[in-house]
């Protein structure tokens, strides 16, 4: 981090994917809207938007550096 960025939190939904020509099923992150000051809340925004999606088999809190 510079001293022109902050550190905030993004929360993200990890949802399974159609299987493959193989048979191999692939999975996926995709970012729930919303920047958070502390994983925590970013877990809690994932949690809930994660119970709303039955297709979501997990979900995160990934870092970001954003202009302050």
């Amino acid at each position: 981090m510079t001293a022109t960025t902050k550190e905030q939190w993004a929360p993200c939904l990890l949802l399974e994917g159609l299987p493959t020509a193989c048979g191999i099923s692939t999975s996926y992150a995709e970012r729930v809207p919303g920047l958070y000051d502390t994983p925590a809340q970013a877990m809690a925004a994932a949690e809930t938007a994660a119970d709303q999606r039955p297709d979501a088999i997990g979900c995160s809190a990934k870092r970001a550096e954003v202009p302050a």
